[in-house]
């Protein structure tokens, strides 16, 4: 039964790449459309798609399928959230012309298991409340597809998120800082809007035990890009300051960055959570977190994180020393 469950999974696999030479032409040259990172291609995408959706013949369907996923896949990477809903492209399923957004909308209803999940992708990304949410919770609920019924939950989920009318006040951010900062070894220093700073108790076998401050901030990106997508995201910024940023100690302190991609060359002092970075004249060990996401227990293991790794790093660049 295992061999018949691989042997199917490599079949839908050959044919999200394409089972024959023109079928698989077709979707490479839609994803080097797609890494141009030009919106300009989105035509192209658009033509694509809808080439698929609108076949004559199931042979046809086949090959266009290949293409049209990256297609679609293109779109909720090229295609601006907010302008989408209001440019309009030409497609040869209508006289009218459509937003990209309707037309990932219809490969959501007509598509193929594989192109519906690549379509709810796209949605996630650029689709509105008022347009694509129905249609997303309706194959939620009633698809036969476990895969389709997923993806689609996780679009509704990143399209709530995206529109949410504002940000998490901070007085509710600064309730779950307070919180995680409830245990023993943590030791609030400095509270205030937005921004604590604590003192972190480090026990140390058959020595005396250390200190290390932490400073936990809230913060919002708030930007508008040169293509006009609009950027809003609230972060937790965790650091602690782990000595001065000269020259002798910052190629050693990048070294101890890379090493966290490959535990198998991790020692005892070195980290996986945060990375060194300079501010000013301070070499500083930083982490951040989503504050959509944050609870008070992530919160605490971050802080505590932190607070070991940055001393660990501070005895082993800076001899040892307990400045900070």
């Amino acid at each position: 039964m295992a061999s018949v469950d691989a042997q199917a999974l490599q079949q839908d696999r050959q044919g999200d790449r394409g089972s024959d030479g023109t079928a698989l032409q077709e979707r490479r040259r839609i994803q080097k459309l797609i890494r141009t990172c030009d919106e300009h291609v989105i035509p192209e995408l658009i033509l694509s798609l809808s080439t698929y959706l609108g076949a004559k013949t199931v042979d046809q369907a086949k090959a266009d399928l290949p293409a049209a996923i990256v297609a679609a896949q293109g779109l909720g990477k090229l295609c601006d959230p907010s302008p989408s809903q209001t440019e309009l492209y030409e497609t040869p399923l209508s006289t009218k012309k459509v937003t990209a957004e309707q037309l990932l909308v219809f490969a959501l209803k007509k598509g193929n298991n594989r192109l519906q999940s690549a379509a709810a992708d796209a949605l996630g990304l650029i689709g509105t409340p008022h347009f694509s949410l129905d249609d997303l919770r309706d194959r939620e609920q009633f698809d036969k597809s476990a895969s389709v019924k997923a993806r689609c939950k996780m679009a509704i989920r990143r399209i709530n998120q995206r529109n949410k009318p504002q940000g998490i006040a901070t007085a509710e951010i600064d309730l779950v800082i307070l919180s995680a900062c409830t245990a023993a070894d943590i030791d609030i220093k400095i509270k205030e809007k937005g921004l604590f700073k604590v003192g972190v108790n480090i026990e140390m076998a058959n020595q005396d035990n250390r200190n290390q401050n932490v400073e936990i901030k809230s913060c919002l990106d708030e930007r508008t890009l040169a293509s006009g997508r609009k950027i809003e995201f609230q972060y937790l910024c965790i650091s602690t300051v782990c000595g001065a940023a000269h020259e002798q100690i910052l190629k050693p302190a990048m070294q101890l960055n890379s090493r966290c991609m490959n535990p198998a060359n991790l020692k005892d002092y070195q980290f996986v959570q945060g990375s060194l970075a300079t501010q000013g004249d301070k070499l500083m060990l930083v982490q951040t977190l989503p504050a959509a996401f944050v609870t008070a227990d992530l919160l605490r293991q971050s802080i505590m994180s932190i607070a070991n790794s940055g001393d660990e790093v501070e005895r082993h660049l800076y001899k040892g020393k307990d400045s900070h």
